[in-house]
């Protein structure tokens, strides 16, 4: 959330255990950036990846609105100054593109290419520690008597 939407400043959420199976298997986060911008993250294990829009990751602004469907299926672009959108998707015939395991492998990959070319990685150690920190903080605020 913090690549699409800059420093986040506060965090909220709630978590359910709707199984009743002892562990929380959904969440709903929300984030104040320092921006102003508020953004939402929605996790849950309770639903099927079979289902159409199962992973989807929707930007919306000022200027218009970013959907990226089932992580690798397709990216749509909006803007707000337009009746038209744009549309990408991996080739038809590229079926390795369509698995979400293989994002693993190109983040694993571009991390190794970083470290051989003597250059910072995309996400850096700092990235990963303010994430488990603000993960840390979304369960404080979920466990907190209200």
């Amino acid at each position: 959330m913090r690549l699409f939407g800059g420093e986040i400043e506060h965090v909220s959420a709630e978590v359910a255990d709707p199984r009743k199976i002892g562990i929380y298997t959904s969440a709903a986060v929300t984030v104040k950036y320092t921006s102003g911008a508020v953004g939402t993250l929605l996790g849950s294990w309770d639903s099927s990846y079979a289902h159409p829009g199962s992973q989807l990751l929707e930007i919306s602004g000022t200027e218009g609105r970013v959907v990226v469907d089932n992580v690798v299926d397709s990216v749509r672009l909006c803007r707000h100054d337009s009746d038209t959108y744009q549309e990408w998707r991996p080739g038809i015939f590229d079926a390795g593109s369509h698995d979400f395991w293989r994002t693993i492998d190109a983040h694993a990959h571009a991390f190794v290419d970083a470290v051989v070319q003597g250059r910072p990685p995309l996400v850096t150690g700092a990235d990963g520690l303010r994430a488990l920190e603000l993960t840390f903080e979304a369960i404080e605020y979920a466990s907190a008597p209200r």
